[in-house]
């Protein structure tokens, strides 16, 4: 029930990716983004998912910015919309705060991706980082 994205070199220009085709009983999947910032070093966009097609423990997802795919130094994403870090299951996206910058928690590293983590009611806490669909 996670999804990482790496972040090209240049998203200066609109990118568009996807992880594994279709749907997964643990992870979710197709992970898509296009960056709408033309500001070098800022994003602002839609990122979007396939939830994992077994949802019944997980009450809502934290997105996050990070250095790898461990979500090391992970800098927590702000939906515009909601105004909150949290999203409800069923969305299936994020609408990031515009003019996000593309840093990890504390700037000291630079940012190359997306992790998507489920919040799970039988952890009660988010799932591990080391769960995630690669």
């Amino acid at each position: 029930m996670c999804c990482r994205h790496c972040l090209a070199s240049s998203l200066i220009c609109s990118i568009l990716a996807s992880l594994a085709s279709g749907t997964s009983d643990e992870h979710a999947s197709d992970l898509q983004f296009t960056d709408a910032n033309p500001t070098a070093y800022r994003i602002d966009g839609v990122l979007s998912w396939t939830p994992p097609s077994q949802i019944e423990f997980v009450t809502h997802y934290k997105v996050f910015i990070a250095f790898d795919q461990q979500n090391h130094l992970g800098a927590e994403l702000w939906d515009r919309n909601l105004q909150s870090t949290v999203v409800p299951v069923g969305t299936n996206q994020i609408d990031i705060w515009p003019g996000t910058g593309r840093a990890t928690f504390g700037n000291s590293l630079p940012a190359n991706w997306f992790v998507v983590l489920a919040h799970r009611s039988d952890l009660g806490d988010l799932q591990p980082p080391d769960d995630a669909a690669t």
